[in-house]
């Protein structure tokens, strides 16, 4: 599939399981800019996903994340995708306000993010644990190539509600090419 032009997601998948999201390209999304919601490829409180072999990329706008698990979900899986040119983030894995879960992120492609490459982060405080995070290549990103995100601790987050995570054998390469920035980081 090709999805191109998206009022919103370009693939969502939201409270579902056992579901493989394979092969699809998604450019241009989230057309309404900041009145769009959610990401390009968005995987939000489902079990078992497997997220592989998308090309995302060209988004336009000024946020949005090119494939994002996050909000409740768990055993997902995000492998050999290419994603390129967003905004915020290239795969961002977040809690949010709900416990998160057995999540493994390996083997993708990630690049020219106006943000960070990789980020994990529980922005409202759920619980975000047994994330594996292996053998990524994260370059030329306008801030960091592996984050782990303390985000928006104006909204109650005092502690880092991760645990544990497993950061293994990435390749960070060029990243922080604007005013600060690198490899792995917590920002």
């Amino acid at each position: 599939n090709h999805t191109s032009h998206t009022a919103s997601s370009g693939i969502l998948v939201w409270g579902s399981s056992d579901v493989l999201v394979d092969g699809n390209e998604v450019s241009s999304p989230m057309t309404l800019a900041a009145d769009s919601r959610n990401e390009c490829i968005t995987v939000g409180r489902s079990t078992r996903v497997e997220v592989r072999s998308n090309h995302v990329h060209d988004n336009p706008n000024d946020r949005g994340e090119g494939i994002c698990l996050k909000d409740g979900s768990s055993f997902v899986t995000a492998h050999h995708n290419h994603v390129h040119d967003v905004p915020s983030v290239g795969i961002y894995v977040d809690a949010h306000a709900v416990h998160t879960h057995d999540i493994e992120v390996y083997s993708n492609r990630v690049h020219d993010v106006d943000g960070s490459g990789i980020v994990l982060a529980s922005e409202q405080g759920g619980l975000l644990e047994r994330v594996r995070v292996v053998n990524n290549l994260s370059y030329h990103n306008r801030y960091l190539g592996l984050e782990i995100s303390p985000c928006c601790p104006d909204n109650g987050v005092v502690d880092h509600p991760m645990a544990p995570l497993e950061i293994v054998n990435n390749s960070l390469w060029g990243n922080g090419w604007q005013d600060w920035g690198g490899g792995l980081g917590n920002a």
